[in-house]
Order: C-alpha cells, then sequence, then structure tokens
C-alpha cells in the first residue's frame, strides 16, 4: 500500500498545473492587434493573440519571466513578470507603431517608392539570407534576389551588369 501511495504521489506532482498569464494586445489608440507573436523570453512557452488580440499562456512555472510581445509594423514590447503563488496573471499589452516600414526598395521605377506605398510584393534580404545561400561573390549572390539578375558580359574580365525587373541598372533606381 506503501508504494501505491508514492507512486500516486509521484503522479499527482507532475500533474500541478502552473500559472496562467492572459491579456490582450493592442496599439496606442485602442485597436485591437490580432495575431501577435506572445512567449516567454528563453523558454518554449508561447502563443499568439487571436483575431481579437486576447493571447493565454498556460502551465507557467514559478519564477522571473520576461514576456516578448511582437507583431509586424510594432516595436516589440518586453515586460518583466514574476510567477507565484495561484493567481491568474492578466497583462494587456499595448504596442507603439515602429516607422521602419518606410524603408526604400529597389525599384523599376526610376523613384524612392516605400513599402507600404509599392505596387508589387516587396520583400527584405537580411544578411542571414546570404549566408545560408553562400556564393563565390555578390554578384553572384544577386541572382537568389527576385527580380534581379546579374548578367556577366565577358568572361575574360569578368564585367557584367545588374538587370532590375528585366532593366538594365542605369534605367532604374536603387
Amino acid at each position: 500500500m506503501k508504494n501505491i501511495v508514492s507512486i500516486y504521489l509521484l503522479l499527482m506532482s507532475t500533474l500541478v498545473v502552473g500559472q496562467t498569464i492572459s491579456g490582450k494586445t493592442t496599439a496606442e489608440n485602442g485597436d485591437e492587434i490580432p495575431y501577435a507573436n506572445v512567449y516567454l523570453k528563453k523558454t518554449r512557452i508561447g502563443t499568439s493573440s487571436n483575431d481579437t488580440g486576447f493571447y493565454e499562456l498556460k502551465n507557467i512555472p514559478e519564477d522571473n519571466y520576461t514576456l516578448i510581445v511582437s507583431s509586424i509594423g510594432y516595436k516589440t514590447v518586453a515586460v518583466k513578470i514574476t510567477i507565484t503563488g495561484d493567481k491568474k496573471i492578466t497583462k494587456n499589452i499595448v504596442l507603439l507603431e515602429d516607422d521602419s516600414l518606410d524603408e526604400i526598395v529597389i525599384s523599376g521605377t526610376l523613384r524612392p517608392v516605400s513599402k507600404t506605398n509599392s505596387p508589387v510584393p516587396v520583400e527584405v534580404y537580411s544578411p542571414t539570407f546570404f549566408r545560408k545561400n553562400p556564393t563565390p561573390s555578390i554578384f553572384e549572390s544577386l541572382q537568389n534576389v527576385n527580380g534581379v539578375r546579374p548578367q556577366l558580359n565577358c568572361s575574360v574580365c569578368n564585367t557584367g551588369d545588374i538587370h532590375i525587373n528585366g532593366l538594365e541598372g542605369p534605367y532604374t533606381f536603387v
């Protein structure tokens, strides 16, 4: 009987439910931010907010955490949280708009175009992308970028041009 009680207590200790953090993600003007990323830094505990901006993280062990909330078009927010006791924690998060979407892009229009005003889909290529797709030179790595085609004109002296959206370099805006 003593062994059965020990096994029961062991099972019950593994089934103890941790704490819960929930809340709503909103913009400065009060608009709900759907599908924001919400997670506890340095853990595997995370979720995304639903279509009304509500999120809920469950089964969190007692400890000190940093709650990270991010969404495209908004600055990432980090909030320190201490989990103790049996209470449910409510953390409503307000995200500030991020102006980084107003960057200049490569365009075949001969004028600067922001990402938000671009008539075509825009892709951003980070150094990580080029590290994952190594090539012997920058000239050759440009062939991995949509709409950009490097053209080798002389294989002896290795000179060439770069065509953007089918147009040669001098006729495009970079």
